[in-house]
């Protein structure tokens, strides 16, 4: 058919229609493949620029606040622990020595 000519009597619209609407759902698999594509790229980006730096800065004990030492804290919960464990076992030592 040229532009301008009158359809025939013998052509189903509807076939037609149908016909090319089967088309379309290529377009829309490829426009949506394409969006899923574009979204995994902008997660990769944002992990790249904005995760791995911080990691790296946690790692290597760049990200912790200033003024904040753990060291401190470290040091006295260790001591902590080393006379509870040396209490324990005087506690212990004193019970076996009072029944033999």
């Amino acid at each position: 058919l040229k532009r301008g000519e009158p359809i025939p009597a013998d052509v189903n619209l509807e076939e037609a229609a149908m016909l090319f609407s089967s088309c379309r759902p290529e377009k829309a698999e490829e426009r949506m493949m394409g969006l899923l594509i574009e979204n995994d790229l902008n997660i990769g980006r944002s992990i790249r620029d904005q995760l791995i730096p911080f990691a790296i800065r946690w790692y290597t004990g760049e990200a912790r606040a200033e003024g904040t030492d753990d060291s401190d804290d470290n040091e006295d919960s260790e001591e902590e622990s080393v006379e509870d464990d040396a209490s324990e076992e005087e506690s212990s030592d004193e019970e076996g020595k009072g029944t033999a």
